[in-house]
């Protein structure tokens, strides 16, 4: 942003204020002059003359003349001339903006002059040394105001401009001015990049009544973010800029909740919200299975050393870890907000992640892998919504963090969340239902969150790892077909027509093989991204210090807790030691780097040993 200079005001002699002696100007001559001027005080401008400049550069006009770039403003000037003090104040923007925005003759100059207005105006009434940081939200919020009017197409404002015209794109263009666009037109105006901070002022001071310019432009960011890639930076730039207006004011948040993309219920299955939904294509920037990512880290196939794959692992599982932690922040506030103004109008970011895992339910269903459902999201998507949930919870399952009796099992009879246990086999026969529950019980944020990510980790992390088992089961039988064909090779080599078809066979199979071991990196990349890992374990002995918990003090209690829960549990544990020893068995230790340190399996071993062994 450019340093402020006071503008030039022509005034008369008479009323030109005095200016300040600079430091280098010329001594005079005659000593007892010189010592007479040092003795008279020198006058300078006032705070009110000053805030009368200040607003003049702001909004760009004057009430003297036009300049070369003021616009003169001859109702206000009448204004001010009838005044008692003659100069610009606050209370007087509303009719300094209303007589300049009826000089316009397109939205796009006055949308485009509002938000240069408000940088300025954060710009020079912000920091300054003088006395007029009081005046900041006043003018901001003016200014607000009148975009807001402008948005909703109001003839007043602009009398000569074009009318009943779609205004988000032009705000979408203004939103995206620092998204590494190098087209757009915006790019490198600093003026002219419109913050969120804005965007949240005018939605607090109009409402719903903005939903039909700012819901086209959220479902055209998200659907530019699904038709990119976790490498494409533009794609995760646009994704920072939707979770920075999700997360910037209650406002925002609320009037993003409000989109017709928000929950999924609203879609037919859980591919749909994946694709379509507000925050489904942000979740889908993954690296498991995305061809994008292949051609990207994996160009010469899987023939790559050990420092290469060491390195892409490492660039990967970054941008991952980068867009985890920025969904957590952003979830975090939100839910924030959600605590001090419940919403009422629409699902809250528990509510919604609970949603998706009951549309989603089939993918922890015994069939799901054989009968490879498109219907479901993909496990990239359920992946990362894992890694975020884990971090959501991470406060609380600290190894040195003691929680566990927090955690109301009670929650699992009855809860608003729409967590349904009722269909689920128990861990012990017994009672368990309590009547005197009440659905509506206000349950800590601890214990709603607790249970929301074990559920994620039931339909998401739980039947990634079996597709994962699978996938690699797939390329271990197509690597000892080729090695049985090869093997045999002596018996096949003199007969034309049956060596014609081995060696196109062999053909087949290498390039099949390659093409799995490349994909099979890109799982790697992220399911066994040694972070996720070592969160799911913290997690997991958590929940097993609850359960052992449950059982010395409250036995009865485990009749309220579903049998998949400690099936998930053991099975991760096996996932982990599976990887472990395939890795050392691979000699690839130094690559995959699963080393976790031995407190994060006491928990578990002891849970599983008490519990689960005859």
């Amino acid at each position: 942003m450019e340093q402020f200079l006071a503008p030039v005001i022509p005034v008369s002699s008479e009323t030109r204020p005095h200016m300040n002696i600079e430091r280098g100007e010329q001594q005079r001559s005659d000593s007892s002059r010189n010592s007479e001027e040092q003795a008279t005080p020198v006058k300078v401008n006032s705070p009110a003359q000053l805030l009368h400049e200040r607003l003049l550069e702001i909004f760009r006009v004057s009430v003297t003349g036009a300049t070369k770039d003021r616009v003169h403003l001859p109702g206000l000037s009448d204004e001010l001339t009838q005044s008692a003090s003659g100069t610009l104040t606050p209370n007087q923007v509303d009719t300094l903006l209303l007589e300049r925005l009826t000089l316009f003759t397109t939205s796009r100059d006055a949308i485009e002059y509002l938000v240069r207005s408000f940088n300025r105006a954060r710009d020079q009434l912000t920091g300054r040394t003088w006395s007029a940081a009081e005046h900041v939200t006043a003018v901001e919020r003016s200014i607000a105001t009148y975009l807001g009017l402008e948005l909703q197409d109001t003839v007043m404002l602009a009398p000569n401009s074009e009318h009943n015209t779609v205004k988000w794109p032009i705000l979408e263009e203004l939103l995206l001015a620092d998204a590494n666009s190098s087209t757009s037109r915006y790019a490198g105006d600093s003026e002219l990049q419109i913050s969120s901070a804005m965007l949240a002022l005018v939605i607090e001071q109009h409402g719903d009544t903005l939903d039909h310019v700012l819901h086209p432009l959220i479902s055209d960011l998200a659907h530019k973010i699904s038709r990119g890639s976790l490498v494409d930076a533009h794609s995760l730039s646009i994704a920072a800029i939707l979770l920075r207006l999700f997360s910037c004011h209650p406002s925002l948040a609320a009037c993003i909740k409000r989109h017709v993309g928000w929950s999924p219920v609203r879609f037919m299955n859980g591919r749909q919200f994946e694709l379509e939904s507000v925050l489904g294509p942000v979740l889908s920037l993954c690296s498991y299975k995305q061809f994008t990512v292949a051609q990207q880290y994996f160009p010469q196939g899987a023939q790559i050393t050990r420092p290469q794959l060491r390195t892409v692992f490492a660039q990967v599982r970054a941008q991952l870890q980068s867009l985890h932690s920025s969904i957590a922040t952003t979830l975090t506030q939100v839910l924030k907000m959600e605590r001090k103004s419940p919403p009422r109008d629409h699902d809250g970011v528990l509510e919604t992640v609970v949603a998706l895992c009951q549309q989603n339910k089939s993918r922890s269903q015994l069939g799901h892998l054989m009968t490879r459902q498109v219907t479901t999201c993909s496990d990239g998507l359920f992946l990362n919504l894992t890694a975020v949930m884990l971090k959501l919870s991470q406060p609380f399952t600290e190894p040195k963090v003691d929680k566990h009796a927090n955690i109301e099992v009670e929650f699992l009879q009855q809860n608003a969340l729409g967590l349904q246990y009722s269909t689920e086999t128990k861990l012990t026969a017994g009672e368990s239902h309590d009547s005197t529950v009440a659905m509506t019980a206000n349950y800590s944020f601890v214990t709603q969150c607790f249970f929301t990510t074990l559920q994620v980790l039931h339909t998401g992390l739980a039947s990634s790892c079996e597709s994962y088992l699978q996938f690699v089961q797939q390329l271990i039988h197509l690597q000892e077909r080729r090695a049985q064909l090869n093997a045999t090779r002596a018996e096949w080599s003199g007969h034309a027509m049956l060596s014609a078809v081995n060696e196109q066979q062999l053909k087949a199979l290498a390039q099949q093989i390659d093409n799995l071991a490349v994909m099979k990196l890109t799982m790697d990349a992220q399911l066994l991204d040694p972070e996720l890992l070592l969160h799911a374990l913290q997690f997991y002995s958590f929940t097993a210090r609850w359960l052992m918990h449950l059982a010395d003090h409250r036995l009865t209690a485990l009749a309220l807790v579903p049998e998949y829960l400690v099936d998930d549990l053991a099975s991760f544990v096996l996932f982990v030691l599976k990887m472990q020893a395939a890795v050392r068995a691979q000699d690839v230790e130094d690559v995959y780097q699963l080393h976790f340190p031995p407190q994060h399996y006491h928990h578990l071993v002891t849970f599983i040993v008490k519990f689960l062994v005859p």
